[in-house]
């Protein structure tokens, strides 16, 4: 059983977005522990002047690792539980018609708890974020974009520091169609362990008056329990088609492959290499404006 709402305030210059989450997860073999997962996620944007926003994101969310590690690290105890809380702010300014700036701070801490035993440790990281935009047409623009932090795991004892520098581009040739991607280079270096990776990403969407299609792929860096970062693969097709007019299918693939972002004869982890596959099929009738029923068939 799940449970996903959203309240909102909007008024001229501020939106408030509040967003509560839950799911539920029962077994019927007394060996498996009960799993669940609770969360809440809010969100602040503030139109201080015509020309610039400032941005308030915060989430607090504690669940089991089964839905924490299943994608990043793949260690799973029904009986361990990891804490997160994030905290993220950006500010945009308009310095003209073409170039916009952006500025933004990100701190995050993982926290693991419970009565399994897990090989993971607890870390925490902060970085800052610089970009820059240029609109170069109506449906073309650029993007230059720069990062440095620092994460530490307190198991280890361990900090890891990383900068990373890309480049963006979004392009949307027809009302339809829409292009985007980035591409960049990430560092990162933990005691006498140094390791430089290519990361990016790249999306395609294209509709017509029934159908929507995406396909993405990205390469990101991200700190684990492991004490070091792991490098995530990511590609995913999407696509929804309206069959009638208050009935429609939507369908998702999404794959994962994880890998240590350090190649050393000290760091020998079996489950160095990780895979995760899931996919969906979702049949929905609209039965009026408030009420819609929906069949839903995932693979994991």
């Amino acid at each position: 059983m799940s449970l996903d709402t959203r309240f909102e305030r909007d008024t001229e210059r501020l939106k408030l977005v509040l967003r509560p989450t839950g799911q539920l997860e029962r077994y019927t073999d007394a060996r498996l522990s009960h799993t669940d997962e609770e969360g809440i996620d809010a969100t602040a944007t503030w139109l201080e002047t015509e020309r610039s926003t400032f941005a308030l994101h915060s989430l607090l969310e504690d669940a089991s690792t089964l839905y924490s590690d299943l994608t990043t690290t793949g260690l799973i105890h029904l009986g361990q539980r990891r804490r997160d809380e994030d905290l993220d702010g950006t500010w945009s300014f308009q310095q003209t018609e073409r170039w916009t700036l952006q500025l933004g701070g990100t701190y995050t801490s993982s926290n693991y708890h419970g009565a399994g035993a897990t090989l993971l440790s607890n870390y925490r990281q902060a970085f800052g974020t610089a970009a820059e935009t240029f609109a170069y047409t109506e449906e073309l623009n650029f993007s230059l974009n720069a990062s440095a932090g620092d994460a530490h795991t307190s198991g280890a004892e361990q900090s890891t520091r990383f900068r990373s520098l890309g480049v963006g581009f979004q392009w949307q040739p027809t009302e339809r169609a829409s292009v985007q991607g980035s591409a960049g280079v990430s560092r990162e270096t933990t005691g006498t362990l140094v390791s430089t990776t290519n990361v990016g990403a790249l999306s395609a969407s294209y509709s017509t008056e029934l159908s929507t299609f995406t396909l993405s792929a990205q390469r990101q860096l991200q700190p684990t329990g492991f004490g070091i970062f792991t490098q995530v693969d990511q590609a995913s097709l999407t696509a929804t088609r309206q069959l009638a007019p208050r009935l429609s299918l939507a369908s998702e693939a999404e794959i994962y492959r994880d890998t240590s972002a350090f190649q050393s004869p000290f760091i020998s982890f079996d489950y160095a290499d990780r895979k995760y596959s899931e996919a969906h099929l979702q049949l929905s009738w609209q039965q009026n404006e408030a009420w819609t029923l929906a069949l839903l068939l995932r693979y994991q």
